[in-house]
């Protein structure tokens, strides 16, 4: 069975990405949770809320970054 978009989609012009408006959380695996921990609370300024043996989440300029180790979430 085939899909189509909607007409009024299909027919829509794209200029370009597209644009937020807002953005909740996104949850990411690492290699090295002790390294993302770094990055994310030291160089992306990044408020620590959750710190956890396989799992850490912080609030970065208003979103939620969750980082894990590689199946943690399993």
């Amino acid at each position: 069975m085939m899909h189509t978009l909607p007409a009024a989609i299909s027919r829509a012009k794209v200029s370009g990405p597209p644009q937020l408006k807002s953005f909740d959380h996104v949850s990411l695996p690492c290699r090295d949770l002790d390294e993302a921990i770094r990055f994310y609370r030291d160089v992306q300024g990044g408020e620590p809320k959750i710190t956890e043996p396989a799992l850490a989440l912080f609030h970065v300029a208003g979103a939620r970054v969750g980082v894990s180790e590689p199946g943690a979430h399993s």
